[in-house]
């Protein structure tokens, strides 16, 4: 059976992978959260990027299974110089829950 132009765009469509010229940093691999179970990082990305583009990323690239990404937008610092005071760039950092692979309970303690 041959596939319709349709059809294919239709698989096309699912099979989009993102991928930018842009740095990500890892700037804290290990964030602390209540649950000791969940696994967090830190990574600092361009301003551009959105969270449904750093998801995409991570996914299609680093092949690691994201939950949820939760981004801010941090003020550059000023720092004294010899000839007065300078701004460092604003960054924008996106914390990345990742998703649990693993099987195991119902997650109550017993």
């Amino acid at each position: 059976m041959r596939a319709s132009w349709s059809m294919w765009g239709k698989v096309m469509q699912r099979r989009k992978m993102f991928m930018p010229n842009y740095d990500m940093v890892v700037t804290n691999p290990n964030v602390r959260s209540g649950n000791p179970e969940v696994r967090k990082f830190e990574v600092r990305v361009p301003m551009k990027m959105g969270k449904i583009d750093i998801r995409n990323y991570l996914e299609n690239v680093y092949d690691i299974r994201v939950k949820k990404v939760n981004t801010s937008i941090t003020q550059g610092k000023f720092k004294r110089t010899t000839t007065g005071y300078v701004k460092r760039k604003d960054y924008k950092k996106a914390i990345v829950t990742v998703r649990n692979e693993g099987g195991g309970g119902s997650g109550q303690r017993g």
